[in-house]
This record gives structure tokens, C-alpha cells and sequence, in this order.
């Protein structure tokens, strides 16, 4: 079987777990815990503090590998030892405004 590391990464609140949470076949073994800055947790109640992990299965003997980074600085340190072998990384952005479209 080959498994194939992808590294889902981004700043604080762009959904990277809820992305392992949605597409990964297994439970996800998360690091969430409380938010301590107030103003932070106007966005969200939990952070990540480690590392997500989850697994989905693409072909018959193909499973990528699904590592979660946190988004805040403080906990970033963890990121670096899955990025040492060859991987994928899946970047997320957020969106800290809503866009206003154009109504037709």
C-alpha cells in the first residue's frame, strides 16, 4: 500500500480541522484545546495545539495521509518534522471579511 503525506496547513481559523474532520475516514486524533485570548475566541472556542491527523483512502492501495498544522505562531514548531520526508501540503487562507457581490 503507498501512503502518501499531505500537510494541511494555513493561519488560525482557515478550517483546517473541520477539512480532516469532513473528508478523513477514521476519527480524527486532534490537539484542540480552549482559547485563552477573549478576542480570539470571538472567532472560534478551540485551537489546535500539535498536530491533526487523519487518513482517507483514494485508490485501492493508495491512502493520503492527513497532518493538520496549527495556525497560531506559538504552536508552529510541530510543523516542521512532517515536512521533512517528501509530501504534499494543502495551503488554506481566510477570509476575515465577508465579500459583498454584486446583485443582478
Amino acid at each position: 500500500m503507498e501512503q502518501i503525506k499531505v500537510v494541511v496547513t494555513g493561519p488560525f481559523g482557515a478550517g483546517k480541522t473541520q477539512f480532516i474532520n469532513t473528508i478523513s475516514e477514521i476519527d480524527v486524533v486532534t490537539t484542540e484545546r480552549r482559547i485563552s485570548v477573549p478576542e480570539q475566541r470571538k472567532i472560534k472556542e478551540e485551537t489546535t495545539v500539535a498536530m491533526d491527523y487523519g487518513y482517507i483512502t483514494i485508490k485501492k492501495d493508495v491512502v493520503l495521509e492527513l497532518f493538520g498544522t496549527p495556525g497560531q505562531r506559538p504552536f508552529r514548531f510541530h510543523v516542521r518534522h512532517p515536512l521533512q520526508r517528501d509530501v504534499g501540503v494543502c495551503r488554506f487562507g481566510r477570509q476575515y471579511r465577508s465579500l459583498e457581490l454584486p446583485r443582478g
